[in-house]
């Protein structure tokens, strides 16, 4: 901004009074091109920053009014609490003599529910008619497929296995039959 100062001295007053005149300009006369550049960068940055924050913003409100009911409603507790949930997204029924039982259900875009338990050995035919297997139970050493991925370690000697796969669904059932009165079962059931 220019200055103009001038000295001014009023009829009959011997004092002298400084005036200062101040004139405005325009910024885009003496900005150089770089200025410019600069400027527009960090308006840029300063919408981008806002657009991020709005962003975040919307993102968490979603999460919280839309997405977490989703996943309570599948949550890891879910199936503990819920036999009906176990048994509808795992496809099986749990048989009368089930003890012990560990289970656990989960999903976003697919669902997956698994379960561990205890049953009497005179229950495996009710058992494995109540799932998705079409095909009678191989007896051995599982695949490797059948490793603790699903959370469950497995440290039996003799074991039944079998698996029902098609697109979208899959179920894997694994029983180890080291104890001929007592069987544990372990049933995962993938599906979405």
């Amino acid at each position: 901004m220019a200055q103009n100062e001038s000295e001014e001295t009023q009829p009959g007053n011997k004092k002298k009074r400084r005036v200062i005149v101040i004139r405005g300009h325009s910024d885009s006369a003496k900005t150089t091109p770089r200025q410019k550049l600069i400027r527009r960068v960090i308006i840029l940055l300063g919408e981008i920053t806002a657009c991020g924050i709005l962003t975040l913003a919307l993102l968490s409100t979603l999460f919280v009014f839309v997405v977490r009911p989703i996943l309570e409603g599948f949550s890891t507790d879910a199936c503990s609490s819920d036999m009906q949930l176990l048994d509808r997204l795992g496809r099986f029924d749990l048989p009368r003599s089930a003890t012990n039982l560990e289970s656990s259900c989960w999903g976003i875009q697919g669902w997956v529910a698994s379960a561990r338990f205890e049953m009497d050995s005179d229950d495996l035919d009710a058992f494995i008619a109540s799932t998705l297997l079409e095909e009678p139970l191989a007896q051995g050493e599982p695949p490797d497929g059948y490793g603790n991925i699903y959370g469950f370690e497995f440290n039996g000697e003799s074991y039944l296995y079998g698996t029902f796969e098609m697109p979208e669904l899959e179920q894997r059932i694994l029983i180890d039959v080291s104890d001929p009165e007592t069987y544990v079962v372990y049933v995962t059931t993938l599906g979405g």
